[in-house]
């Protein structure tokens, strides 16, 4: 069985650009911006689509808790897969030496199998029932 990505993460250092550039030069739609606490600490995520995958840009501000300028690199934070029985794919994650590092509430997790990149798991339907929603015309 293969379970296909349906959700990259992607850090960004200025939201508005990027999101303009995914809408007018790419064709994203927005799907919806919220206020996030993740692994590196509280953002704003703005998710787009191109009409089958959900593409979040994460924007950590231009400042830290210290006040001090955040340095944000872009890139790639983590990418995502729906299933139907989170707790069983966990148990393979575990299975394979990998690490549960947020477990946001029972239908979303965050883990890391040894020598890959993070990765999300949520229950089936979190990003695919919003893009289906969009009018991709």
């Amino acid at each position: 069985m293969v379970i296909p990505i349906k959700h990259v993460s992607v850090k960004v250092s200025n939201l508005d650009k990027a999101r303009s550039f995914y809408e007018k030069v790419l064709g994203y739609k927005h799907v919806r911006t919220a206020n996030t606490t993740g692994l590196d600490g509280d953002y704003i995520s703005c998710h787009m689509t191109d009409g089958s995958v959900d593409l979040a840009l994460e924007y950590f501000g231009e400042t830290d808790k210290s006040g001090a300028p955040r340095e944000v690199e872009p890139c790639i934070d983590h990418f995502g897969m729906e299933v139907d029985d989170i707790e069983e794919f966990i148990r393979k994650i575990e299975a394979w030496g990998g690490e549960v590092l947020i477990r946001h509430s029972p239908a979303r997790v965050k883990f890391q199998v040894p020598n890959l990149p993070v990765m999300e798991l949520v229950q089936s339907g979190r990003w695919t029932k919003p893009i289906q929603a969009i009018d991709m015309s």
